[in-house]
């Protein structure tokens, strides 16, 4: 079935009905108002029924509430369910502040499970809705076509590695979408590494859906050395790739690439590199911590230098160590300065 991609690139899910859009509102989530009209307007409009959507990163469901009310109003929908992801356990403060102030009382603070509040919140649409519950690192993926690939599970690299392995064999070229929740976000540098090197695959069809989604479609099928490539990639590819990336991006979305080569550079302990680049950044872009990349840049730089203090510190107190331990005359000779010449 022919996709009418360009008119996605007009966000048409800005246009929807009131009736719909009082619907997708109602459940509970960390989604915008935008990210859920699109997610409703992809299962409505995009799904032919010749593949499924997977929603990895469930949450509390909203995501899967507004997948699964497009899919409700699709008479195309065929035998697609959305195919949700997680592991229903509170691990995050904002989501058990969701939950105390919106359902009820944590059983425990850390490790609760809230499976619950998802069945409840996707209740009018159950029926469009598979959850896989559990330790995503376990799930295997049957190999189905995948229209829609939703990815807000990305949070760790072995996550991220696991979800390409499962889930891009199985895009169909022309026909799949991938949405990454998390783009517009430094802290995850190997999704925009990976997506960079896979650029000749993929051409992006929103760059930005507030607040952080990026949708891509699939142009050509991945190769599976590609698909491997994942999780070989050398420093030095990354950062390349990163420069690359860098490149093709403008205005408030070049800024935060700059942050995520940034973030990059601080993972890989490469001080000098994160001091140059860091010097480049507040040339082009200043300081502004009001921003979304600002206020990242400022809490990364206080990573940073917090990092040098302590590795300037335990220099110190080898320094000390290795006086405390040396003969008498040695002692004199390292504690005492050289003279003025």
């Amino acid at each position: 079935m022919k996709k009418n991609v360009d008119k996605l690139r007009g966000k048409p899910w800005m246009d929807l009905p009131a009736d719909v859009v009082g619907d997708i509102t109602l459940p509970k989530g960390f989604v915008t108002d935008e990210e859920r009209r699109s997610y409703y307007y992809l299962g409505r409009h995009w799904i032919s029924g010749e593949g499924q959507i997977i929603d990895a990163g469930a949450c509390l469901g909203a995501s899967a509430y507004c997948f699964a009310a497009g899919l409700a109003r699709n008479p195309a929908r065929g035998n697609t369910l959305v195919h949700s992801y997680d592991r229903f356990l509170v691990y995050e403060n904002y989501v058990a502040d969701c939950i105390k102030q919106n359902f009820r009382p944590l059983q425990q603070e850390w490790g609760d499970d809230f499976y619950d509040i998802f069945e409840y919140q996707i209740g009018k649409y159950q029926e469009f809705v598979k959850p896989h519950r559990g330790d995503f690192m376990l799930e295997k993926w049957n190999g189905s076509p995948i229209e829609l690939l939703f990815i807000d599970l990305a949070k760790t690299k072995d996550l991220h590695d696991h979800i390409v392995e499962q889930f891009f064999p199985s895009l169909v070229p022309a026909q799949s979408l991938v949405m990454h929740q998390d783009f517009y976000f430094s802290w995850l540098p190997y999704i925009h590494t990976y997506m960079q090197y896979l650029s000749h695959r993929f051409e992006v069809v929103d760059p930005l859906i507030p607040s952080a989604s990026r949708l891509y479609l699939l142009k050509d099928a991945i190769t599976s050395s590609e698909i491997e490539h994942a999780r070989s990639m050398s420093p030095e590819e990354r950062l390349d790739l990163l420069d690359k990336f860098i490149d093709g991006e403008k205005g408030d979305l070049r800024a935060m690439a700059r942050v995520t080569k940034l973030v990059q550079l601080y993972l890989d302990e490469n001080t000098r590199g994160y001091e140059a680049d860091s010097a480049k950044f507040i040339a082009e872009f200043g300081v502004h911590p009001e921003t979304a990349w600002g206020g990242q840049f400022a809490h990364l730089d206080g990573l940073h230098r917090e990092r040098i203090r302590q590795q300037h510190d335990a220099r110190n107190v080898m320094a000390l160590g290795a006086i405390a331990s040396a003969s008498p005359s040695e002692a004199a000779a390292a504690s005492t300065p050289d003279p003025v010449r």
